[in-house]
């Protein structure tokens, strides 16, 4: 089987990058106008509140997730991913385990 040749495009790349961290801000953006809508349609026609206090509730809600987040699930990725990248033949892996090897014959010369 032929190996496929890959192309190198730069700018692809940069697009790509560019435009995967601008959604974040795009998606702020958002995430208010279909709150905004949702108050009008919806929640102001089912629970009389004021817009005010629809905000802090929502913003309650985001500063929970925030906190759930960065309690529970964030470390928890982050232990997720140290386990597979030491436990799928990660070549830092190997370096480590001959570097261990090369410290241990070095402390038995001495």
């Amino acid at each position: 089987m032929e190996k496929i040749e890959q192309r190198r495009v730069r700018y692809i790349g940069a697009i790509k990058n560019l435009f995967g961290r601008t959604v974040f801000y795009v998606s702020i953006l958002n995430f208010i106008m279909i709150s905004s809508t949702t108050y009008v349609i919806v929640i102001k026609n089912v629970i009389n509140i004021s817009f005010i206090l629809f905000i802090f509730i929502i913003l309650g809600i985001i500063i929970l997730a925030m906190i759930f987040e960065f309690k529970f699930v964030l470390p928890s990725e982050t232990a997720f991913l140290n386990w597979q990248t030491y436990e799928h033949n990660n070549p830092l892996r190997t370096d480590l385990e001959e570097i261990k090897k090369d410290l241990d014959y070095l402390k038995k010369i001495k």
